[in-house]
């Protein structure tokens, strides 16, 4: 399998999950478990105005994810030990993510080099427009979690991204 094949995979387990699970959805939402999954991956200090959203485990795969206001999102997510994911991939997913023509005009801004748990990774931040014309930010990292590949990705309305707060919140995994 490529590396793409693996991301989509994973991705489309996700939203499998919330989708064929509906029954399920009040333990996904319960802010003890995100906060559990999310630990498990990283230990972190959450952004001020984040607060719990959903957990999804399956088959080795960990996902947990906070929401800002109505429309910013952050979520870390864990692959299995050897599962690779790299800048590169990510670059890719950020630039061919319109498949649904959801999202347009998105170009990357920047990319950074940063230390995340002690190693070296890159940051990529992104804008793009939504179907009703509202620009985004969006961040991604891919680092080492505690239990495998990880990823960070962040996504919020270009008016309430506080780049500070952000760089906080990176310098705060661990």
């Amino acid at each position: 399998m490529t590396k793409r094949t693996l991301l989509i995979t994973f991705l489309m387990l996700c939203a499998a999950a919330v989708v064929a699970a509906p029954a399920l959805w009040k333990s996904f939402t319960d802010a003890a478990r995100v906060s559990r999954v999310a630990q498990n991956i990283a230990d972190f200090t959450l952004p001020d105005g984040f607060v719990t959203d959903y957990a999804v485990e399956m088959i080795g795969y960990s996902v947990a994810a906070y929401k800002s206001g109505e429309r910013g999102h952050l979520v870390l997510m864990q692959a299995p030990p050897g599962t690779p994911m790299d800048e590169g991939l990510m670059q890719g997913y950020v630039a061919n993510d319109q498949r649904d023509a959801d999202w347009s005009d998105t170009s990357v801004l920047a990319t950074e080099s940063r230390t995340v748990r002690g190693q070296a990774a890159t940051v990529t931040t992104s804008v793009r427009t939504n179907y009703e014309g509202l620009r985004y930010r969006q961040l991604n990292v891919v680092f080492a979690g505690k239990h495998g590949t990880a990823m960070l990705v962040i996504n919020q309305p270009e008016s309430r991204w506080n780049s500070g707060a952000i760089d906080a919140f990176i310098a705060s995994i661990h």
